[in-house]
């Protein structure tokens, strides 16, 4: 019976220190035999190239082991938490255990949508963040065009960082991870420097994959396979997209992701491709008098005969020539569904990527006609160690509706006065009277009105008995809204592993091997 992942145990790990595998770490030997068996059988071509020699061609250029299996993870190049690190603690003790390679894929292509570093620190009792950015003038809108940091730019981060939180400095493996950026040699970019400086750290802890930029992966036969089907590929991938929503009843077809565009001359395939200037367009296929037209958005970039994509002798200077010209890169689904076919055996999700590759499972059964192979998630949270206060939103709650019932029933806690049991009296009167005017003559607006204005001002006037009780109500308030503000900052698991101190880091790795052990 094949062990498959339970989506509904996907959740994010709820407190610092708890880690989620899935399926049980005691599964994946046998989930990575089903893949190696069903990659063995599988008799399909990939763009004429026979599926088992494609794997070996894959792995060759990348100068990965060909006859032991591999476990691969990716990421983006960016300040990841503690469990996107996670995904390595476990691809390494897993390659331990079967004698594999490791190896984590940087996804280098994609936008920049982190340009600072999260620093917390705790100020009077406040937690609180400081945003420290990567470049002091933000020109970068994809990870390959981060500029490598020069001396001054690397003295500058690390001093802008020691202002935030100086004990972020002496205590956690920071320094490391500078040293890194320093000692990165002749980097073309800041990625190679954030690889160099992670890798770094990383081996500290015994943690030693291949490492690979997705940016520099010949997808080869793959993507000349896709060119050649595009239609079937894309009708494949809208099919996939359809069951997922209408498994979890999502409406629309921009949610999780938005259809690929197909018309009756023209598909989108899930490729990025880059024009000179380094501008990200999506890429289209059309048909026109008997040419296939390879276009960016509306700009025809290249035409070719049908045929030259058909055998992998004839695409294979084709698509040198257009990826000599232009940088294209597959879209996160489609890289997945290579990397899962094609560059592993097996593949380590974290929450959001293993839920969304159920699409991936829908596609490759429709397009390939084969069974898609297992893979896992693994996750885990941790949090500084920061002051936390004992409250909960709740407390705000409660607290908020005494100050309300204060403002607008302040009959019920104004004291001390004659004056005031008058005002109560009347209000009482007036309310009465509301009340009745309802019941008897609703439709008489006037009078009902004249009633709540009457029954407002006695009770603007009753508020001033009350003056201590709201100024103290509306202090606690103000207090509790800082200290859930400051339990949130405090408890955030979004910030970089880089942050944490190595005991942390150490007791969260001990932590991932022991349910590795079935612990």
């Amino acid at each position: 019976m094949p062990v498959t992942l339970d989506l509904t145990a996907l959740k994010t790990p709820p407190r610092s220190g708890d880690v989620l595998i899935e399926p049980g770490y005691d599964s994946f030997g046998s989930m990575i035999e089903s893949n190696l068996a069903r990659s063995k059988s599988c008799d399909i071509t990939i763009c004429g190239v026979a599926f088992d020699e494609y794997r070996r061609m894959v792995r060759e250029a990348l100068a990965l082991s060909v006859d032991r299996p591999i476990i691969a993870h990716g990421y983006q190049p960016e300040f990841y938490h503690c469990g996107v690190w996670a995904k390595g603690v476990v691809c390494q003790r897993l390659a331990n255990d079967l004698g594999a390679e490791a190896v984590d894929v940087l996804i280098d292509y994609d936008k920049v949508k982190q340009r600072h570093l999260q620093v917390p620190s705790a100020t009077s009792g406040l937690v609180r963040v400081t945003h420290v950015p990567i470049e002091e003038k933000q020109t970068a809108a994809y990870f390959e065009q981060l500029p490598a940091w020069n001396e001054a730019d690397c003295a500058r981060f690390g001093r802008e960082v020691a202002e935030a939180n100086a004990e972020v400095i002496r205590s956690s493996v920071m320094p490391i991870l500078l040293d890194g950026f320093r000692r990165a040699r002749a980097p073309r970019d800041w990625v190679s420097q954030f690889g160099f400086a992670t890798q770094l750290v990383d081996q500290s802890f015994g943690i030693a994959p291949r490492r690979v930029r997705a940016g520099e992966i010949d997808f080869g036969c793959f993507l000349a396979d896709l060119l050649a089907n595009a239609r079937r590929f894309a009708t494949s991938y809208n099919k996939a997209l359809e069951a997922y929503r209408r498994q979890f009843g999502i409406k629309g077809t921009r949610h999780p992701i938005p259809n690929l565009y197909v018309e009756a001359n023209r598909v989108e395939l899930p490729i990025w491709i880059f024009d000179e200037r380094g501008i990200r367009h999506r890429l289209h296929v059309r048909d026109q008098d008997d040419l296939l037209q390879v276009l960016a958005d509306d700009q025809v970039v290249e035409s070719y005969a049908p045929a030259d994509w058909r055998t992998w002798s004839r695409a294979e200077s084709r698509l040198l020539d257009l990826t000599t010209a232009y940088r294209i890169r597959p879209r996160a689904l489609s890289f997945t569904i290579w990397a899962r076919l094609f560059l592993s055996d097996f593949f380590i999700h974290g929450i959001g990527g293993a839920k969304y590759d159920r699409i991936a499972d829908g596609i490759i059964r429709e397009y390939f006609g084969i069974e898609p192979p297992e893979f896992c998630c693994v996750s885990a949270s941790l949090w500084l160690e920061f002051p936390r206060y004992d409250v909960g939103h709740e407390n705000l709650l409660r607290v908020r509706h005494q100050l309300r019932d204060t403002q607008w029933n302040p009959q019920r806690h104004a004291v001390g006065a004659d004056a005031a049991r008058e005002l109560i009296s009347a209000r009482e009167n007036l309310v009465n009277e509301s009340l009745r005017l309802r019941r008897e003559t609703p439709r008489d607006h006037g009078a009902r009105i004249d009633t709540f204005q009457k029954i407002r001002s006695i009770n603007q006037r009753l508020t001033a008995y009350c003056e201590g009780q709201i100024f103290d109500t509306r202090d606690r308030c103000s207090t509790l809204e800082w200290q859930l503000k400051s339990n949130q900052a405090a408890n955030s698991r979004e910030y970089f592993y880089g942050l944490f101190p190595r005991e942390q880091l150490a007791g969260l790795q001990a932590r991932l091997l022991e349910s590795c052990d079935g612990g």
